[in-house]
């Protein structure tokens, strides 16, 4: 059990430094994903979870995400659209929100599926494409920064809303009074009302 497992860091360790080595290249247009690199995006997709620097995973997948487009448009090369959009905007689009991602996005493991095996899922650019630009602009943060920002939206739903947090709130200069056929129960402002005018 031992030596499985040191092999199988040594083999993490590898493709680490292969990663590394790829992102090292500054001559992005000379840039290919290897099978080694593929292996790479193999692996996340079978573990569900990233072992390798985020940032350089991230630029891995960009660059597979382009040459997948390409080898669709060699059969489908025509001008695409993708849910109504223009594939050239859409595309623009993922790309800057991949781009933009400070870590792994939550959707990340079934990106690499889809990106490891594209036409085991979708036949053509535009089937494929839809689905991967889901993935990635139907989110708008990364899993652990969602989770921040709900929790900070709870707080202010919470809070008292007379508090000035950037949103205009509007408040009745007088309490309401139940008008006749008003099934609306009476609130707290409605009963005070009441218990003046009887006396």
């Amino acid at each position: 059990m031992e030596g499985s497992s040191s092999g199988n860091e040594n083999s993490i360790e590898k493709r680490q430094k292969i990663l590394s080595a790829f992102v090292g290249n500054t001559d992005t247009k000379a840039r290919r994903v290897t099978a080694d690199l593929d292996e790479i995006i193999r692996d996340v997709a079978e573990i569900g979870a990233s072992r390798y620097p985020w940032e350089h995973l991230k630029a891995l997948l960009i660059q597979k995400l382009e040459e997948v487009i390409d080898a669709y448009r060699v059969k489908d090369s025509k001008t695409l659209e993708v849910d109504g959009e223009a594939f050239d905007t859409r595309y623009k689009r993922v790309l800057e929100f991949m781009t933009a991602f400070q870590s792994p996005p939550f959707t990340l493991q079934r990106m690499c599926e889809l990106l490891h095996e594209p036409k085991r899922y979708y036949t053509n650019t535009e089937k494929f494409f839809l689905a991967f630009s889901k993935l990635v602009c139907g989110i708008s943060y990364p899993a652990e920064d969602l989770e921040a920002i709900m929790r900070k939206e709870s707080k202010t739903s919470d809070a008292d809303p007379s508090k000035d947090d950037g949103m205009e709130v509007q408040m009745d200069s007088e309490p309401s009074v139940k008008k006749a056929g008003d099934k609306k129960e009476p609130g707290s402002a409605d009963i005070v009302q009441s218990s003046m005018e009887a006396e």
